[in-house]
């Protein structure tokens, strides 16, 4: 029975990581994100009939610019949205800090404080580099960027592991899912230290009934 439960659990350890790691936006990192890059792969394969060998080179090229094109534009405006985001958790925290209750609460508030603070600067700095590396000016996106994006993007982890046959480069789908990722970690935080500070003290009232 024991090694039966090892064996399921070093078999699903990848996708249980995963929605660990993105408990707070799974579906949308699934929708926007793993299917979008699942679309840019499948482009030929079939498409309401359309078989591959029915479509020319030059129209599976157009199609996985488009759907590239489109992608790119998405995470982009996602990494906008986290800088943004991030700035305003990044000034809230500090006030929440000053509350009088604050020193007196549990060491968890402050901590998971701080770590706001902190994870919050992170997503800002991450969400600007991925905003700038990301292929992309204010006309168009130039075929040659899409092409190597794409490439990229749908070469899988070259490592011989089932994941690097599945059409998805999982280390670039994790980079450009970190700063979201340490957003939602950040407003995790912010609230997690919201919650001990206002359920904080039931636990000092509990001890004081005890006595």
């Amino acid at each position: 029975m024991l090694q039966r439960v090892m064996a399921w659990t070093i078999q699903h350890a990848p996708h249980l990581l995963l929605r660990l790691c993105t408990f707070p936006y799974y579906n949308a990192l699934r929708r926007n994100t793993l299917d979008a890059v699942q679309a840019i792969d499948d482009v030929g394969k079939t498409e309401q009939g359309v078989t591959e060998q029915e479509m020319t080179e030059q129209e599976k090229t157009e199609k996985k610019r488009i759907l590239a094109q489109r992608f790119i534009l998405f995470k982009i405006n996602e990494s906008k949205y986290v800088q943004v985001a991030g700035a305003v958790i990044f000034a809230s925290v500090p006030s929440c800090l000053a509350w009088d209750n604050v020193p007196s609460s549990h060491w968890s508030a402050r901590g998971l404080f701080y770590s706001s603070i902190v994870l919050a600067l992170v997503a800002i700095v991450t969400g600007a580099q991925q905003q700038m590396v990301l292929p992309s000016n204010d006309v168009d996106i130039k075929h040659a960027d899409l092409d190597d994006f794409v490439t990229l993007l749908t070469r899988g982890n070259s490592d011989g592991s089932p994941q690097s046959r599945s059409g998805r480069n999982h280390r670039l789908i994790f980079a450009l899912q970190l700063p979201l990722m340490i957003f939602s970690l950040a407003v995790a935080a912010f609230l997690g230290g919201l919650l001990a500070v206002v359920f904080g003290p039931l636990g000092s009232i509990q001890r004081g009934y005890g006595r």
